[in-house]
């Protein structure tokens, strides 16, 4: 049976979506409608990618370039509507911060680290960051987390890390959203 097509991944995938709309439709209130629209298809179509990866251990490049369509997008709609470097400052710096450390990983062991791994934390950090910068810095933190107690817990030396890199950017919305001021600091 194909990865997509078994039960446990439809379910996976439709858990993965809700839970993307629902932790991003509260910020549509505070932040320019594209932007939210880009991270929360974006975190869909990344959460899509992790399924597979927890079920087949790869990150398909189709889906991550799925994934990265729907920021891009906002993103051009975003320079669009205020141009200058400050529309690409946030999501810049989300890249870096999210999938920076993750290519050094894999430029000293790429068996410790998947290049798959490395695209898909670059398409969540610019998603994350055209909103919040400092949310990519926090995915990371709790990407790892999630990763080594899921590790932890069933007892494997090695585990798939997209669906950590997603779960990592919704739990960093959740908390940058409670704890620290919406209003997109670099317009």
């Amino acid at each position: 049976m194909h990865a997509l097509t078994h039960p446990r991944s439809a379910t996976s995938l439709a858990a993965f979506i809700g839970i993307s709309l629902a932790v991003v439709v509260p910020w549509l209130m505070t932040e320019p409608w594209w932007l939210e629209c880009g991270v929360a298809l974006t975190l869909a179509g990344a959460g899509l990618a992790a399924v597979v990866d927890a079920e087949s251990g790869r990150l398909p490049d189709r889906l991550v370039l799925l994934a990265a369509l729907p920021t891009a997008v906002a993103i051009g709609v975003e320079l669009l509507m205020h141009p200058g470097v400050g529309a690409i400052a946030g999501p810049l710096a989300g890249v870096v911060a999210f999938a920076g450390p993750l290519l050094v990983v894999h430029v000293v062991s790429p068996s410790a680290m998947g290049f798959g791994d490395v695209k898909l934390a670059a398409v969540l950090g610019a998603a994350l960051g055209s909103i919040e910068p400092r949310a990519a810095l926090l995915a990371l933190c709790a990407a790892s987390a999630v990763t080594v107690v899921a590790g932890v817990v069933r007892r494997r030396p090695a585990m798939p890390f997209g669906p950590g890199l997603v779960i990592g950017s919704l739990l960093s919305i959740i908390v940058i959203a409670s704890t620290v001021d919406r209003a997109v600091p670099w317009r």
